[in-house]
């Protein structure tokens, strides 16, 4: 499943008064998100991705993603409880002109069908490594 997280901050927004977003996903496991920030941000807007007190992107608390014209991906392994399964998005923006949008697409499939792609893995790996030259 893909879910979209998305925030417009306001201009002059400080990181003291940012804006949370939240998002409630299924239970599963966290396998990419996407973080897109338009053109013309300047490197001036700023986000955070948390579950509860643990930061997901990026890992530590004090740094931030921004940039100008930015479409990162990011690849997790996180697994996400049923009952505790709010992502917040944290956003703040030093523009003192111009709002500005931060974009996260997030993937989260079921537990199940991210061990079954591990074990189709490594059963192909298995199966080139049978066939590999030996030199």
């Amino acid at each position: 499943m893909w879910y979209v997280l998305e925030s417009t901050v306001s201009a002059s927004t400080a990181k003291a008064n940012a804006t949370e977003t939240s998002i409630k996903v299924s239970g599963g496991i966290l396998h990419t998100i996407y973080v897109t920030i338009p053109p013309g941000s300047a490197s001036l807007v700023h986000c955070q991705l948390r579950k509860g007190g643990y930061y997901i992107l990026p890992r530590n608390e004090d740094k931030d993603i921004s940039g100008e014209l930015a479409s990162v991906k990011f690849n997790e392994f996180l697994e996400l409880k049923h009952e505790m399964n709010r992502l917040t998005l944290k956003t703040w923006n030093t523009d003192d002109t111009y709002d500005h949008k931060v974009t996260l697409l997030i993937g989260v499939l079921p537990k199940k069908v991210m061990e079954m792609e591990e074990e189709i893995i490594k059963d192909l790996r298995l199966f080139l490594r049978l066939f590999r030259r030996r030199t």
